[in-house]
Formats: C-alpha cells, sequence, structure tokens
C-alpha cells in the first residue's frame, strides 16, 4: 500500500455538503465586537414610538414615561452605540446614533427642566425652535441614507417629515398638524424596528430572513454567496483565532469533492479537513 493509499480519505459530495451546513455560522466582525446598529435602531424605535403616541393624541398622560424612555434608552443606550460604530469605522452610524442620542437626551432635560420655567406663550416657540434644528440635522443625513440602505433611506424620510410636521405645528401652534406629526413618527418607529429586527434575525440565522436593500456593497472580493446572504460559504477557526488555520472552498471545489488548506499535500489536505469539519460538527 502506497502513502497516498494510506491517506486517502473518501467522501460523498452529499456528506461533504452536510458537514459544511453543520458548522456554517454568520460572520464575526474581525474586531471582535457586535454589531451595535440594532441597539441604536430599536432605542430610537422604541423611545419614537413612546412620544409619536402621545403626539398623535392616541394617550394624552404619557409625558412623564416618555422623558425616562428618552433618557435611559433613546438617549444614553443609543448614544453607547453610536461610540461603537466609531469603534468600528461606521461613520454614519456613529453620527446618527450619537445625534440622536444626544437628541433624546436633551429632549428629556428640555420637557423636565425648561419647560416648566417658560412663559406658557413661549413654549411652542421654543419648542419649534429646537425641531428645526433637527430637521436641519436628519435632511443631510437622510442624503447620505441614500448610499447605505432602502430600509435607512425611507426611515430617514419620513423622519423629516416628522420633524417637518412636529416644526409647523409648534410654530403655528396647530394641534391637528402635531397630531399628523406623530403618525408619521408612528411610522417612523415601525420602520426602525424592522431595521432593528432584521440585523438580529439575519445575523443569527445566518443568512437574509428581512431583506434591508443594501445599495452599497463593499469593494473587497467576497464569495458569491456571501454577497447574496452576507455570511461566509465557510468560516472555521481554531480555538486560538489565528487566520492561518482558516479553512476555505469555492463552488469549483465542491464540485469536484475537494477542499484545500495551504501548505499541505493533497491526500492530508482532504483528510485534514474532513477530520476538522467532523469534530466542529460533533462539538468537539
Amino acid at each position: 500500500m502506497s502513502v497516498d493509499e494510506e491517506h486517502k480519505v473518501t467522501i460523498s459530495l452529499g456528506e461533504l455538503s452536510q458537514l459544511l451546513r453543520a458548522v456554517q455560522v454568520p460572520k464575526v466582525p474581525k474586531s471582535g465586537l457586535g454589531n451595535p446598529g440594532p441597539l441604536g435602531l430599536g432605542a430610537f424605535a422604541l423611545t419614537t414610538m413612546t412620544l409619536s403616541i402621545y403626539n398623535a393624541g392616541i394617550l394624552t398622560d404619557t409625558s412623564g414615561l416618555v422623558v425616562a424612555v428618552a433618557l435611559f434608552y433613546g438617549g444614553i443606550a443609543q448614544f453607547i452605540a453610536g461610540l461603537y460604530e466609531y469603534r468600528i469605522s461606521n461613520t454614519f452610524g456613529a453620527t446618527a446614533f450619537c445625534s440622536y442620542g444626544a437628541f433624546w437626551c436633551s429632549y428629556a432635560g428640555y420637557v423636565y427642566f425648561i419647560v416648566p420655567s417658560l412663559p406658557a406663550d413661549k413654549v411652542h416657540e421654543a419648542s419649534g425652535l429646537f425641531l428645526l434644528m433637527w430637521l436641519i440635522f436628519t435632511l443631510y443625513m437622510t442624503a447620505a441614507s441614500f448610499r447605505v440602505s432602502l430600509v435607512l433611506a425611507v426611515l430617514f424620510v419620513v423622519l423629516s417629515i416628522t420633524f417637518l410636521l412636529l416644526c409647523i405645528g409648534d410654530f403655528a401652534e396647530a394641534p391637528n398638524v402635531t397630531k399628523a406629526g406623530g403618525a408619521f413618527g408612528i411610522l417612523t418607529a415601525i420602520i426602525a424596528w424592522y431595521g432593528s429586527a432584521a440585523v438580529v434575525i439575519n445575523s443569527t440565522w445566518g443568512r437574509t430572513m428581512l431583506p434591508v436593500g443594501v445599495f452599497v456593497q463593499p469593494k473587497k472580493k467576497v464569495a458569491k454567496q456571501d454577497e447574496q446572504n452576507m455570511i461566509p460559504l465557510l468560516d472555521i477557526r481554531r480555538g486560538s483565532g489565528d487566520s492561518s488555520d482558516e479553512l476555505s472552498h469555492d463552488d469549483g471545489d465542491l464540485e469536484s469533492g475537494k477542499t484545500t488548506k495551504k501548505g499541505e499535500s493533497e491526500p492530508a489536505k482532504k483528510k485534514g479537513v474532513i477530520n476538522s469539519i467532523k469534530q466542529k460538527a460533533l462539538g468537539h
């Protein structure tokens, strides 16, 4: 028996496909950090929904609840998400989450500390000015969102309309316009919740369950399935996390029943790959 025959391992294409599916996992950012996007969007959505229910006139005595949610979840939690977006070099996400986190903190402070000290005839004017400044910020963020994803683009368009209606409602002291702004705010919250849910569900399931309509794909070369599902074809690493231990394959390898690992002879390559896959699938 030759050395090649001694190390020869045979596995069918179907068996290999089953093993690959058993160990396939979502791509993990190289930084080792989770995606802060769902936290930021979720915090924004929940707080916006709470305030918008009040603005739309559905409930009329929720101001205390809005302040609490705005300070801790919409404000602090969203601001932290923005800081982590800076950590992963996402300028758009960092700017949006830190800014709107600060918006909710400042809104809570405005309602709790400033409004009670203002003359009654100046409250609408001050609130309108506050909302106008945030409308300006939201408009240029809307322009940038059209290079990110369809969900974010729609979110920022609807949010801009929300700020515009609320701003007009305060300056003109028009309750019906404010209620319309509240209705658009509810729609804004639903879209933001969808975006948050999409990232969490897609990353957990390892494939696109809820599409977000990505406009700009990364320039780096990625595998065909990675482009479609935003997960790698195969991402298996040893406990050390060394990238040199990464196994790789392509469509041609699957069709021919071959899987390769750099730096080894062909029989040892195949045997080593299969053993690693089996150990991973069995939880060893």
